[in-house]
């Protein structure tokens, strides 16, 4: 049986759900490009983890930027 962990909090748990566990389904049933598809788009504010890949919660606005939604909008 394969088992995949992943954390309690159910953003984080939806994060590593679609890094990990989705494309890890998907290629055990055969699809060829197992990855997750993803867009990226301006961030419309500054943050301070240049060093690191940050997950935030975000709205897309009319203009087409994403800005921070949420409780946890940004953790600096």
């Amino acid at each position: 049986a394969i088992v995949f962990g992943l954390p309690g909090n159910p953003a984080s748990t939806f994060v590593g759900f679609m890094l990990f566990v989705l494309p890890a389904i998907r290629k055990m049933c055969g699809v060829k490009d197992a990855s997750s598809r993803w867009i990226q788009l301006p961030f419309g504010e500054t943050s301070s983890s240049y060093y690191r890949d940050d997950f935030v919660r975000c709205a897309i606005g009319e203009d087409g930027i994403a800005r921070p939604a949420g409780i946890k909008a940004l953790s600096d």
